[in-house]
This record gives structure tokens, C-alpha cells and sequence, in this order.
């Protein structure tokens, strides 16, 4: 974040470090959606996709949520409730925005997710194996991190979803 209330001298105020790298941001009332690019550690790749950062206090920005795409996140906009961002192989992604709880699913394991938020907020994450008949599964109190969530059941089930929903 740099302030350039005087544009001949501009100040740094905050940042947000990435696993991956910065292509791409847009900003949208207090969040900055910031478009990341995989990064290769030696062993792995790292990053990818989009993060969602919220910038109400420049000086401290805080990761909300974000979306993990197969590879890198290119480049983004954001216009009326809808995140177009631009994922390499990916194609387009087109992404409505909704305000927290975020449920962000882990690409590496299906069956793990983070949900985060407002902290102190509580959230009822719900599960359906249709989309049309969902059940309370857990309630959460939500912090400064994401909650860590998992659902081992999930593999015996021939499709699964989940929802994070406030009360």
C-alpha cells in the first residue's frame, strides 16, 4: 500500500507478502483482489490463483478468503459483484463476490477447507450431497486465522458440498 496524498513523494504505509507472485489487482470498496502466480520452489510449485485482502486498515492488510485455481492467476478486474480473473490454462474464471465468511477449499485435499471472517463471527458450515437438501454440520466461532475444517466422509459419498452460512 503506498499513500500518494503528495504524488511528488510517495509513502509506503502496509503490504500483504504472497507465496507466489503479484500479477494483477483491483480494488473494491476495503478489499484489494489480487491476482498470484505460481512460484517453483525447487521441489514444487507454490501460489496460484486469487486472494482476497482486506484493506481497512492500510497499515495492516489481513487475508479474507481467496480461490486456488490449477495454476497461475494472470491477471483480474473486478466489476459490479463479479471477479474475472484470468488463469492461464484455466481459461476465465468468472467469481461472484460475497461478503465474509469465506469458504476457501483446499486444492491439494478435497476434503480440507478454511473458512475465515469477521473474527468473533459464528458460522454454521453446512454440507449436501446435491445442492438441494443441506444439514448443519458444524458451527464455528470464527478468529484472527482461518478455522482449519475437514470432513473425512467425504470420500464415501459420491459427491459432496459445502456452504458457510451466519445465522
Amino acid at each position: 500500500m503506498i499513500d500518494v496524498t503528495n504524488p511528488a513523494n510517495p509513502v509506503r504505509v502496509g503490504g500483504y507478502d504472497t507465496s507466489g507472485f503479484a500479477a494483477g489487482v483491483a480494488v473494491a470498496g476495503n478489499y484489494a483482489y489480487l491476482a498470484e502466480t505460481q512460484q517453483w520452489t525447487g521441489s514444487n510449485y507454490i501460489g496460484g490463483g486469487l486472494l482476497v485482502i482486506d484493506v481497512t486498515n492500510p497499515a495492516n492488510p489481513v487475508r479474507v478468503g481467496g480461490y486456488e485455481t490449477s495454476g497461475s492467476a494472470q491477471g483480474m478486474a473486478v466489476s459490479g459483484n463479479l471477479i474475472y480473473l484470468a488463469s492461464g490454462e484455466g481459461g476465465l474464471l468468472i467469481l461472484e463476490q460475497s461478503r465474509p465468511p469465506w469458504l476457501e477449499i483446499s486444492a491439494l485435499n478435497p476434503f480440507a477447507f478454511r473458512v475465515s471472517g469477521e473474527p468473533g463471527a459464528s458460522v454454521r458450515v453446512q454440507r449436501s450431497g446435491n445442492l438441494a437438501d443441506w444439514e448443519d454440520w458444524q458451527t464455528v466461532t470464527l478468529g484472527e486465522t482461518p478455522v482449519q475444517l475437514s470432513d473425512p466422509d467425504a470420500a464415501t459419498n459420491s459427491a459432496r458440498f459445502f456452504r458457510a452460512v451466519q445465522p
